[in-house]
């Protein structure tokens, strides 16, 4: 509603809020304006709260810091309000990358680590670092394999986890064994080669029994 000038953003607000509390005669329709027009409540009462946080460390004029500094705000305002919110999810695009792999991923990644630094030293000032935990996810994950001048879908990728609860420092996981590069290594549990056994797919896919027909029958 940042529109110029303010009369035109007053009257979207308006029409926007008639919207969400007009009777729309279909019971799904009228519970997700109900959610919308809550929103619409809390939101300047949550502004209003918020507006004199101070954060130790400036987050990063960018998509993701915005965000966090927003999750910030909320979270500093929970003995004042009880906020019981238990989940937070927040993000930044660009990490498909088919090409120009070095610098995006660079850019993306010191994005990231300025936004989560700015953000765990409020939860430390606050003394609640021990209370949250952040990690990243992502259906990006990577294989050896390039494509053009990026990296590809894959299996797995490596994730962040941060809170002062975390046993950090550290790696975790088992990496693939990536011996038979001739075919991306089948043995153990990698499954990172292109085909898989009936019961390597038991793993792969743990619902797969549940299906009466595991194989429809398109390929040839």
């Amino acid at each position: 509603m940042s529109i110029y000038p303010p009369a035109a953003a007053q009257a979207r607000a308006t029409a926007q809020r008639q919207i969400v509390t007009t009777d729309s005669g279909n019971a799904i329709v009228n519970a997700a304006n109900q959610v919308m027009a809550s929103a619409l409540t809390l939101n300047p009462i949550l502004r209003s709260a918020a507006a004199n946080v101070t954060f130790p460390k400036a987050f990063p004029s960018n998509t993701l810091g915005n965000q966090l500094a927003e999750i910030a705000r909320v979270i500093s305002l929970n003995a004042q309000f009880t906020v019981g919110r238990q989940v937070f999810f927040c993000s930044l695009g660009g990490f498909d990358t088919h090409s120009g792999q070095g610098y995006q991923q660079w850019d993306l990644l010191q994005q990231t680590s300025k936004a989560l630094d700015a953000f765990y030293a409020a939860l430390s000032l606050w003394g609640i670092d021990s209370q949250v935990t952040t990690f990243t996810m992502s259906d990006f994950g990577r294989t050896l394999q390039p494509s053009g001048t990026g990296s590809d879908h894959g299996w797995g990728n490596h994730h962040l986890v941060l809170g002062g609860a975390v046993a950090g420092g550290r790696l975790y996981g088992q990496f693939p064994y990536m011996t038979d590069y001739a075919n991306f290594n089948a043995l153990a549990d990698d499954y990172a080669d292109v085909g898989a056994t009936d019961a390597q797919l038991g793993a792969i896919f743990p619902q797969l029994a549940s299906f009466t027909i595991g194989d429809v029958g398109f390929m040839g």
